[in-house]
């Protein structure tokens, strides 16, 4: 028996990349842009982006790069075990664009289910970059996310790092009309 839980707070962290450089690109200045994807609306928002590192095809991103972000998402709590787990009606995906400049290097997604899995271990996770047609030189590339549940304290360290902008997203509340919202 399930029900209807609330929302879990889930701290999101870009660790770092590898190979993002190559032969025919000498330098990368790789930033990260972290989106949901609403399966019934079909589309992406943005939810949260790192800042750029320069020079750098192997990044490490940091508190001081805006390495770390919080999203808010459904769950259902098992009432015969106490467990969470996403609703069967949450569709969608963490979408996580590695870019240079303005243009999609590569592309990791990685369903609402599994994110919240990771969360509850808390550990660093590997993912191969899917590289863009146009970006076939990452066939080896790969991003390191950390997901965990988010407590008082990280939302604290957050908004200090943040002062005016709120660093939580809802994705509850993904809007057609939002201005960052792209099909995906």
């Amino acid at each position: 028996d399930r029900s209807l839980h609330g929302k879990e707070r889930i701290l999101i962290e870009v660790v770092g990349a590898m190979g993002l450089d190559s032969k025919e690109r000498r330098t990368v200045d790789p930033y990260c842009k972290v989106q949901l994807y609403d399966d019934k609306l079909g589309c992406l928002r943005v939810v949260h982006q790192t800042e750029t590192i320069y020079n750098d095809g192997d990044p490490i991103w940091t508190a001081k790069t805006k390495s770390l972000g919080v999203v808010q998402v459904p769950v259902t709590r098992d009432s015969e075990q106490g467990s969470l787990a996403t609703p069967e009606v949450l569709q969608g995906s963490l979408v996580v664009d590695v870019c240079h400049s303005s243009k999609r290097l590569g592309r990791v997604c990685v369903p609402f289910s599994d994110v919240i899995r990771y969360a509850h271990t808390g550990e660093r996770n590997g993912f191969h970059i899917k590289a863009e047609e146009s970006s076939a030189i990452l066939s080896s590339a790969s991003i390191a996310l950390r997901f965990r549940i988010a407590n008082e304290q990280d939302l604290i360290f957050l908004g200090k790092l943040a002062q005016s902008k709120s660093s939580v997203r809802d994705i509850t509340t993904v809007s057609a009309s939002t201005s960052q919202t792209t099909k995906g």
